[in-house]
């Protein structure tokens, strides 16, 4: 088991890692506004994705294992989910062909970006195809297949990009032809090892029972994808496209902070569940025990990218791109301080009371519009993070507090508020020589003495942390109540 966590770990390092080791070339070749176009297009590839996927995804991750003694039927099921992708591919593909001008000169100010989004929501659609066939290789516990997959598809469609823009001459359409060449190869090979061999068959009956599990989570990400075209619409209408490259570059940096939350949680939230569902009264307690190391390196990570985000770029890419400091400081707390609403979604399940997202999110995204047009107009691409960030910080918070009022949990205080703080004062000090001038000098004996704190916190306390983890554990295995996780949801509901 840890061997095959390991291997996901490496796949995801591995697929964060190529990006960057790109980044240097593309952006000697490519302009900040250019960057602005792809983050435009990505946008509305996710929105085209949405809509095409219609949440069968999801449907077809939550049947695989009720057809994996089958391996006919789970063979039927993959291909009559790839047949459904395939079709809504088409057809909105084409719609979207005869639109792309208009949507263009609506989105770019220019007709002559409606190739390369159209492209971007091929590229996209063909990615949900070949995320089908990785599910069913992770379920399937075909590790190694996932990750080679994976990380080839990642360093293939790099490659061909770099190869096309600098070789090729191509701009920004060299970059979203090498992706979806790079998508399509693997997806070919991929497709060759799932069917070659095999009677799969075509099976209607399964596509009403897959959108019936996934056309729940739709409305949500569609508003999560506006949202996320919002700002760069406004960036673009009030600012211009070079800082929508801006924005878009320093969101997907602070992203990635988002993804290692994601993938981090993968190893504590089962547990989180478990002991909701086995322990006594005092399994809010426990769960804070337990939780203290993984929050520990969640905000670890985000502190050191604020703090070093400046000597990073100085080293990856050009003066021109420099300015994606500062939005970068903003979005990467923006993220890191999410470590607490993956926490939340689960107290919230616990309780049957999942629906209090959604006041908070319509909260969220009304302040989020509310700033960005008072912002944006003045302050550009770091407006739009501002923006972000302030909105995040008042419902994230927010949220915080009315989970713990549902299932209280007893964090470890003297560690996790120290980290907290550290992570606001971290964004604050890089941003201090935006009002006060302030040397080079003295700005990085701030950072070095900020991480000397954050490694101060863990050199203290993280041997202790680890005894509790290990008591936490033999607590955990002498509850009599050690039945499965689904077992233990399905006993209580």
């Amino acid at each position: 088991m840890m061997g095959k966590a390991l291997a996901y770990l490496l796949a995801f390092g591995v697929n964060m890692a190529v990006p960057v080791f790109a980044l240097p070339i593309l952006t000697r070749w490519l302009s900040p506004a250019d960057y602005g176009v792809l983050a435009i297009g990505q946008v509305v590839a996710l929105l085209f994705a949405a809509v095409v996927n219609l949440g069968i995804g999801t449907g077809f991750e939550r049947n695989f294992f009720t057809h994996e003694r089958h391996p006919g039927q789970l063979d039927s099921l993959l291909y009559t989910t790839s047949a459904f992708l395939i079709g809504g591919l088409i057809a909105w593909g084409a719609l979207l062909y005869a639109a792309r001008a208009w949507l263009s000169l609506v989105l770019t100010g220019s007709r002559s970006f409606g190739l390369v989004m159209w492209i971007q929501c091929l590229t996209v659609g063909v990615g949900l195809l070949g995320l089908l066939q990785l599910t069913g290789f992770r379920n399937g516990g075909r590790t190694r297949a996932y990750v080679a997959y994976s990380v080839g598809g990642v360093v293939l469609e790099h490659a061909l990009a770099i190869g096309l823009v600098v070789a090729g001459h191509m701009g920004v359409l060299g970059v979203v032809v090498g992706q979806l060449g790079g998508k399509l190869i693997v997806l070919g090979l991929m497709w060759r090892q799932a069917f070659c061999g095999r009677r799969a068959r075509l099976d209607p009956s399964l596509v009403r029972p897959l959108l019936a599990i996934g056309w729940p989570v739709l409305p949500k990400a569609c508003v999560g994808v506006a949202e996320m075209l919002l700002d760069r619409v406004l960036v673009r209408w009030l600012g211009s496209l070079s800082q929508v490259g801006v924005f878009g570059l320093a969101h997907a940096a602070g992203y990635a902070v988002f993804s290692f939350l994601t993938s981090l949680e993968q190893a504590y939230i089962p547990q989180v569940y478990r002991s909701m569902f086995q322990a006594d009264h005092d399994g809010g307690r426990r769960i804070g025990t337990y939780l203290t190391p993984y929050l520990y390196g969640s905000l670890a990570v985000p502190v050191l990218l604020v703090l070093f985000a400046e000597e990073a770029l100085r080293i990856l890419v050009p003066p021109a791109y420099y300015a994606i400091k500062d939005p970068l400081a903003l979005l990467a707390v923006y993220y890191g301080q999410m470590v607490f609403g993956k926490i939340v979604g689960a107290q919230l399940l616990y309780r049957k009371k999942v629906w209090y997202t959604i006041p908070f999110g319509v909260a969220r995204v009304l302040v989020h519009l509310g700033l960005a047009l008072l912002w944006i107009p003045r302050h550009g691409a770091f407006g739009a993070a501002a923006s972000l960030w302030v909105s995040g910080v008042l419902m994230e918070w927010l949220a915080v507090v009315v989970a713990q009022r549902e299932y209280p949990i007893h964090y470890e205080r003297r560690v996790v508020l120290p980290l907290v703080a550290l992570l606001y004062a971290s964004m604050g000090w890089v941003l201090l020589p935006r009002v006060a001038p302030l040397s080079y000098d003295a700005l990085l004996c701030g950072k070095i003495v900020l991480l000397g704190a954050v490694g101060l916190i863990g050199m203290r306390w993280i041997p202790q942390l680890r005894e509790s983890l290990g008591r936490f554990h033999r607590q955990r295995h002498g509850l009599a109540a050690s039945l499965p996780l689904a077992d233990a949801v399905e006993t209580r509901a």
